[in-house]
């Protein structure tokens, strides 16, 4: 209804206090609906039309308000975008990097530990040229997993909480870094970091605000590696080594694995950065006293 102008200003600003919410045309375009045809009806009860307005408006309540009902979650948090959510576009970012650098750093540095030979006592681990590989291939793994704990962190800000699924996948990644010390020990932190990234998508999917595409590839890239190395060992292909190991069933998953997970963290990234960070005032600010 044309002339409406009290309610075409509310309007404007619940659409601002919307713009984080992937719904957000669909929101005001309801609530304009119901505004209007309240308005109409007060109007029908011989009240004039910036009355009626007011009347709704205040009923209704401050636009602000109603975005905090819309970004509540069970917890009692909000779930919306803030700076340090943003800013955490650069951890996905850099995690995805070095899971990608990580197959490369561990196959060249395996070459090269053969290489190097051992030149110290027998009764020693390796050469130092060789401790010094190992340490790099366990800081990249490190760096990896550590930035991949930290962006799950940012995540559940996000979202205001995680469920149980979300909390126990949280538990399993910190564990799942904290395992990754020991680098070449895959099952152990490799396992870790699978259940942990799967339980997180788990809980990520059915809220429906993170983009699914990024959630599902992140959530599976680890267990997609895993699967791959499983089925490669199962059927033994190639031949194993001295100590009983099937070289192209680690290489394949242990390449897999991480450059999908670094696809899903690319996704992850991009949507973070990309999203403008909202502060809306607290409750007790928008309440009349």
């Amino acid at each position: 209804m044309a002339g409406y102008r009290l309610i075409d200003a509310y309007l404007h600003d619940l659409a601002v206090s919307l713009r984080w919410h992937r719904d957000a045309d669909d929101i005001v375009a309801e609530t304009d609906d119901h505004l209007r045809c309240a308005v109409e009806r007060r109007v029908g009860e011989a009240l004039d039309a910036d009355a009626a307005q007011r009347d709704v408006l205040g009923r209704f309540g401050d636009p602000a308000l109603v975005a905090r009902a819309f970004a509540s979650t069970r917890s009692g948090r909000l779930a919306l975008p803030t700076r340090s959510t943003r800013d955490a576009s650069v951890l996905a970012y850099i995690s995805a990097g070095l899971w990608i650098a990580f197959p490369g750093v561990w196959h060249l540095g395996g070459w090269l530990y053969d290489l190097l030979g051992d030149d110290g006592p027998a009764d020693e681990v390796g050469s130092p040229a060789q401790l010094a590989l190992m340490g790099v291939i366990a800081m990249t793994l490190l760096g990896a997993a550590g930035t991949l704990f930290a962006t799950t962190l940012a995540l559940r800000e996000r979202h205001g909480g995680f469920g149980l699924p979300g909390m126990v996948g949280i538990a399993a990644t910190g564990l799942g870094t904290a395992a990754a010390l020991f680098g070449w020990f895959f099952i152990g932190w490799g396992s870790l970091l699978i259940a942990g990234t799967a339980l997180v998508a788990i809980d990520l999917w059915p809220r429906g605000i993170a983009p699914k595409r990024a959630v599902v590839t992140t959530g599976a890239g680890l267990a997609i590696g895993g699967l791959a190395w499983g089925v490669l060992r199962f059927i033994e292909v190639g031949s194993p080594d001295q100590f009983g190991e099937y070289l192209i069933a680690n290489a394949v998953g242990l390449t897999v694995g991480p450059v999908v997970l670094a696809i899903g963290l690319v996704g992850i990234g991009r949507w973070l950065a990309h999203e403008e960070p909202i502060e809306l005032p607290d409750v007790t600010q928008l309440i009349p006293a």
